[in-house]
C-alpha cells in the first residue's frame, strides 16, 4: 500500500499521538498517583513524629518535674517532720545541751496538738488544707486515682500510702490529728549552766533543720555564776501517719546503747569518755556507720557553707527518682520569705540547665531573686525580689560540681549572673570535670570573680 507524503506525516503523528497516550494512562498515571499517595503518607507521619518528640518532651519534663517534687517533699519533711517522736527529741536536747555544757534538770512533754491557725510572728505553718500526707490525698477523688507508676513509687518512696485508693495505714501514732494538719509537740525543760552555756544552747535550737519556737524562757540566779533556766519549746510539723521510717536525727535511726549502770540519760556514765577515746576510726552510730575523719571533714565543710551568700549543687542526670541536676539556695534569706516558702529550687536536664542569679542594690539594701528553666524564687513570674543580709564584706557563691563518669553524661549549667551592687561576687566552683566542666559561667562582669578548685 503506497501513501502519500501527507498521509505518512498524518499517520507518523498519530502514532506519536497513540505512544503518548499510552504512556500516559500506563504509566505516568499510576506514578503520579503513587507520588501522591508517598507525599501524603510522608507528611502522616512526619506529623506523626513530631506529635510523638512533643510527647517524649512532655514526658521527660513529667519525669523532673516528679523528682523536683519529690525532692521539695524530703525539704518539707526536713523542717516539718510527719510525726515527732519523743525518744528522738530527747537525743536532740541532749546532744543540744552537752554541746553547750548545759545541765538539763528535767523535762517535760505535752501531748502533740493541732495548729488552728498561722502565727506569723513566730513564723509557724498553719492549716495545710493541701496536705501532705495519705488522708489529703484520698481526700480528693481525682487525686486518689494516680496511675502513673512513677509518681507512685515516688510517693511510696517518701511514705506515702494507699495513693491508688484505700484505707490509710493505721498504727500507734497520734491519730487525732488528721494527715495533712499542723501539729505542734510542747516540751518544757528545766536547765543549769552560767550565761554563756544558755546562749550556746539557744544558738544550737536556732541552728536546727526542724521549725522550733522558743515559747518562754524565765531565767532565776541562782548564785555566783550559776542560773537556773526554765524553757518552753514548740516543735512543729506536719502530721502524715503513713509516712513510714522518719527521723528527726541526722545520723540516722537512734538505736539505745546499753545503760551499762548508767542512770541519768544526761550525764556520762563511769568510763564512758575513755571507752569512746580507746575505741577505732570506725565508730557506729545508730544504725550509720561513720568515720571519725569524715565526720570532723563533713563538719569543716558545712562551717565553710555558712559563709557563703548563695550555694549550688550540680550532679549528673539520673532515672526514676534520682536527684534534680541542679539545686540553688541561700541561708542568707532566711527569716525573711513571709510566705515561709523555703528559698531552694530546682533543675533538672538531661542535657544544659540555664541558671541566673539577679543581685542588686539600693540605698546600701540588697535583693535577690534566681531561676533555673523549671523553677523560679522568690515568685514564679520571676518579677520580685527578697531582701537579703550579706555574710561577709563581699558577696559570695559556693558551685559544688561533679566530675563525669560516662560518655553518655551530658548535663551541665549555664551560670548567668546579675550583680548589680558596689560590691564584688566571688564565685567558687568546687569538684568540676576538668576535661569537660559542668559548669560554665557567661560572660562575667567588672564585679565578678571565678575560681575553679
Amino acid at each position: 500500500m503506497n501513501f502519500t507524503p501527507r498521509e505518512k506525516k498524518l499517520l507518523a503523528v498519530l502514532g506519536i499521538l497513540v505512544v503518548f497516550v499510552l504512556y500516559f494512562r500506563l504509566l505516568l498515571m499510576p506514578q503520579r498517583e503513587a507520588i501522591v499517595k508517598l507525599r501524603t503518607e510522608i507528611q502522616a507521619y512526619t506529623d506523626s513524629y513530631n506529635i510523638n518528640l512533643a510527647y517524649k518532651q512532655k514526658v521527660e519534663d513529667m519525669d523532673s518535674e516528679k523528682k523536683i517534687l519529690g525532692q521539695k517533699l524530703s525539704d518539707l519533711r526536713a523542717v516539718f517532720p510527719p510525726y515527732a517522736n519523743y525518744d528522738e527529741i530527747v537525743v536532740l536536747i541532749k546532744e543540744m545541751a552537752g554541746k553547750a555544757k548545759l545541765s538539763i534538770e528535767s523535762l517535760n512533754f505535752s501531748e502533740a496538738s493541732q495548729v488552728e491557725k498561722v502565727d506569723q510572728k513566730k513564723n509557724v505553718p498553719g492549716n495545710t488544707s493541701s496536705g501532705t500526707g495519705s488522708a489529703a490525698l484520698q481526700g480528693n477523688p481525682a487525686a486518689s486515682a494516680i496511675t502513673d507508676n512513677g509518681l507512685v513509687s515516688m510517693l511510696g518512696s517518701l511514705g506515702f500510702q494507699d495513693v491508688t485508693g484505700g484505707s490509710s495505714r493505721q498504727d500507734s501514732r497520734n491519730t487525732v490529728i488528721p494527715d495533712g494538719k499542723g501539729y505542734v509537740v510542747s516540751l518544757k525543760l528545766v536547765a543549769k549552766g552560767d550565761n554563756s552555756q544558755i546562749k550556746s544552747f539557744f544558738e544550737a535550737v536556732s541552728g536546727l533543720k526542724n521549725k522550733v519556737a522558743v515559747k518562754d524562757v524565765e531565767i532565776i540566779n541562782n548564785g555566783i555564776n550559776t542560773l537556773s533556766a526554765n524553757i518552753s519549746l514548740d516543735f512543729y510539723g506536719i502530721m502524715d501517719k503513713g509516712a513510714g521510717e522518719y527521723t528527726m536525727l541526722k545520723d540516722g535511726t537512734w538505736v539505745p546503747m546499753s545503760s551499762a549502770g548508767k542512770s541519768n540519760a544526761f550525764q556520762p556514765y563511769e568510763g564512758y569518755q575513755g571507752s569512746i577515746a580507746a575505741a577505732p576510726a570506725a565508730q557506729t552510730v545508730g544504725i550509720l556507720n561513720t568515720n571519725q575523719g569524715d565526720i570532723q571533714n563533713g563538719k569543716a565543710i558545712l562551717s565553710e557553707i555558712q559563709n557563703y551568700d548563695f550555694t549550688m549543687r550540680i550532679l549528673p542526670y539520673g532515672s526514676n527518682m534520682a536527684p534534680p541536676t541542679v539545686a540553688i539556695g541561700s541561708r542568707s534569706i532566711a527569716g525573711n520569705a513571709g510566705d515561709n516558702r523555703l528559698p531552694v529550687i530546682y533543675g533538672d536536664n538531661k542535657g544544659v540547665e540555664n541558671v541566673e542569679i539577679y543581685i542588686e542594690e539600693k540605698d546600701g539594701k540588697f535583693s535577690c531573686k534566681y531561676r533555673t528553666e523549671h523553677e523560679a524564687f522568690p515568685d514564679e513570674a520571676y518579677a520580685k525580689t527578697i531582701p537579703f543580709t550579706p555574710s561577709s564584706k563581699d558577696l559570695r557563691l559556693l558551685v559544688d560540681s561533679m566530675p563525669r563518669k560516662f560518655s553518655e553524661d551530658r548535663s551541665g549549667v549555664n551560670i548567668n549572673v546579675v550583680n548589680k551592687t558596689s560590691r564584688t561576687l566571688y564565685i567558687r566552683v568546687l569538684n568540676d570535670d576538668k576535661s569537660e566542666p559542668r559548669v560554665r559561667i557567661n560572660n562575667p562582669g567588672d564585679r565578678i570573680s571565678v575560681s575553679y578548685e
